[in-house]
């Protein structure tokens, strides 16, 4: 039996994808690590999670969809067990799913002696996501950059990268509300209604502002949902946040900003728990051919 590791990262969002397919992302530094066991004695695909020492069952149709993908590139459908270490908070928009899918995959390729870039595994979690109905637009952004450095602009409908951009040494809180989040605000038609103010991120991203982009983007979202926007505008409000706004399709809010020491004053008394992490650059985690 052989055993494979394969690593990934959570990321915050540029652009939400959803409303024009343009998509963004830049990964952070809360980490995902998974090993994988390859082999004939292996009876049946199983796998679980563990997010700060909560255990969760990794869900059968992922990790058929995992070894589908992974199947592809090597020639057969590998059977597995699968272990996952992650510090990205589940349902978050975070990108742990894709950080998920990804740290599997490279694991396996590891355990089957298949190498691959992390462009390959990207495009192989874009497979295995949108086999498991795990996401809307196929996420071809959250999948580079969770398992790449840069920030990435995406045409998701076409999986092709139209800029990708090194990021300086920003640092990032988290700011997750302690409130259950609303399943029926992550509707994807809800943010299509709001498709051209969406596009005028998506033209400032294209342009280079990525970081007025991931801010215009994130207050969006917040107006959309609803989600986290007293926790944004109270970010957006303070002279050490460059970006702020609500990630994916939330609940997460997130700061950019070089002074980390700011975040105690300005989300101190909300409650829920605050996370503070990196933008991920090249020199910290991983290599890509793009940036």
């Amino acid at each position: 039996m052989a055993l494979g590791v394969g690593e990934a990262t959570g990321a915050v969002s540029v652009l939400n994808a959803i409303p024009t397919m343009i998509g963004g992302a830049v990964g952070i530094e809360l980490r995902v690590r998974a090993q994988a066991w390859v082999g004939e004695h292996v009876k049946s695909l199983e796998g679980y999670s563990i997010v700060y020492g909560r255990k969760r069952s990794i869900e059968a149709r992922i990790l058929k969809a995992v070894a589908s993908s992974v199947g592809e590139i090597v020639g057969q459908e590998p059977r597995f067990r699968v272990v996952v270490e992650s510090e990205v908070p589940v349902a978050s928009g975070l990108k742990s799913s894709s950080s998920l899918v990804v740290s599997m995959i490279r694991a396996l390729l590891d355990a089957m002696g298949f190498g691959g870039s992390c462009e390959e595994a990207a495009l192989a979690g874009v497979k295995a996501s949108k086999m498991a109905r795990i996401t809307v637009t196929g996420a071809y952004d959250d999948h580079l950059a969770v398992a790449c450095s840069g920030v990435f602009i995406t045409d998701n409908r076409y999986l092709k990268v139209l800029r990708v951009y090194e990021p300086e040494k920003y640092h990032v809180a988290i700011w997750l509300p302690n409130h259950a989040y609303e399943a029926s605000t992550r509707d994807p038609s809800v943010f299509r209604k709001y498709a051209r103010p969406y596009a005028i991120a998506a033209e400032l991203a294209l342009k280079g502002d990525w970081l007025k982009a991931m801010a215009l983007n994130g207050v969006l979202t917040s107006l959309v949902t609803g989600v986290g926007l007293e926790a944004v505008e109270r970010a957006l409000l303070s002279e050490h946040v460059i970006a702020a706004g609500v990630s994916g399709k939330g609940p997460a809010v997130f700061a950019v900003t070089r002074d980390p020491g700011i975040i105690q004053e300005i989300w101190g008394d909300l409650g829920g728990v605050t996370i503070v992490t990196a933008l991920k650059n090249g020199g910290s985690h991983g290599s890509s051919r793009y940036a």
